[in-house]
């Protein structure tokens, strides 16, 4: 199955994903002072962010008993004309911008793949888009993480506390976070 056919079976299952999962308190707070959390498998991802120049830094940090074991930071991008937010995750250090997909580092596909963002809100805003966000969706990261590992600069927090499949280097991203508390 090539890369974008597995993108396109795995997409459906993140949405409902995201859907079904259990109501969650709204966020309230300022972006900056907000935490959202995507609970798996004994694992906790805590998802926040910040302000750049040039977007909305974010920081995904996963810990098992209250320990920091990975963590990966990105950026957040909005198109107010096409209304389009999109995660760009950062590349470890001294990685050249690539735009051929012919080479190891850069496998078919990852140099130009979207990563949609979308905002859940509460529903209780009356106009689409003035609730309070209640999730953030993130499209295709978790497959995206997965097969263009090579690409993203993961930092290793704690080795003694990485699963199986994260020593084979299988790192799950979540496909959505979350709002859980507000102040950090």
């Amino acid at each position: 199955m090539s890369f974008g056919k597995a993108l396109k079976t795995i997409m459906p299952l993140v949405a409902a994903l995201a859907l079904a999962a259990a109501p969650a308190k709204a966020a309230s707070c300022p972006p900056d002072k907000a935490v959202y959390l995507f609970g798996f498998n004994g694992a906790r991802t805590n998802y926040t962010e910040g302000n750049s120049d040039s977007g909305n830094r974010v920081k995904f940090e996963t810990s098992r008993e209250d320990k920091p074991v990975w963590s990966v930071e990105g950026e957040i991008y909005c198109d107010d004309i096409v209304i389009l937010c999109t995660l760009q995750l950062d590349r470890p250090a001294g990685a050249k911008e690539r735009s051929d997909a012919d080479n190891d580092d850069n496998p078919d596909g990852c140099s130009k793949f979207i990563l949609a963002v979308t905002e859940i809100y509460d529903g209780n805003g009356g106009e689409f888009g003035t609730g309070k966000i209640a999730y953030i969706a993130f499209g295709g990261v978790a497959a995206f993480a997965i097969a263009c590992r090579n690409v993203i600069d993961l930092r290793i927090l704690d080795k003694t506390r990485l699963s199986d499949g994260e020593r084979e280097g299988i790192f799950i991203m979540p496909p959505y976070v979350r709002f859980s508390s507000c102040g950090r």
